[in-house]
């Protein structure tokens, strides 16, 4: 008898709908325990964002995902992409959509959209049933986008060169 593939997930407020992680960490749980992974879930503390009478709280297991909530300090909204863009990455981005009452409305659709069309350093998710080949397409889709993401260090650098051989 081979042993299960024991799996933990951090970082999710819950397993829903409310944003683009938990959506992410929803369908990938949901379908490794369908596989026979042994997966548990640590979940953000906090109220669901469509108000507190949403909340899971107390809920210990969802088709087959154990689930431990844990105290945690929250970050929201273009902090969440940001760090990856500063590192130099293309983050996946699946903004919270109001048709699924994720959110009060659909600001966060259209600032995705925005970044994407104007910057173009974001792949942008708003039809869940893409996600996935995007996920497998990712180096592809990165590839082509042909953003010419630059380092602001490197800037910084060769104007710093610069004034330092005017100075010599």
């Amino acid at each position: 008898m081979s042993k299960k593939l024991a799996i933990a997930m951090f970082g999710q407020k819950r397993l829903s709908r409310e944003g683009g992680v938990e959506i992410v960490v929803k369908e990938l749980c949901t379908r490794m325990a369908q596989n026979g992974c042994d997966v548990t879930c640590y979940n953000r503390a906090g109220h669901h964002v469509s108000g507190a009478e949403y909340d899971d709280a107390g809920k210990t297991e969802y088709e087959g995902i154990r689930q431990k909530s844990v105290p945690t300090i929250e970050r929201r909204g273009p902090a969440s992409f940001i760090m990856p863009l500063q590192i130099g990455k293309t983050p996946i981005v699946v903004p919270r959509q109001h048709q699924f009452n994720e959110h009060v409305n659909d600001h966060q659709v259209e600032f995705a959209r925005n970044v994407a069309q104007r910057m173009g350093t974001i792949i942008p998710v708003e039809d869940i049933n893409t996600l996935g080949d995007i996920i497998t397409n990712y180096d592809q889709i990165v590839a082509g986008m042909g953003h010419g993401m630059s380092s602001n260090n490197a800037k910084f650098n060769e104007e710093l060169e610069k004034l330092v051989k005017e100075l010599y």
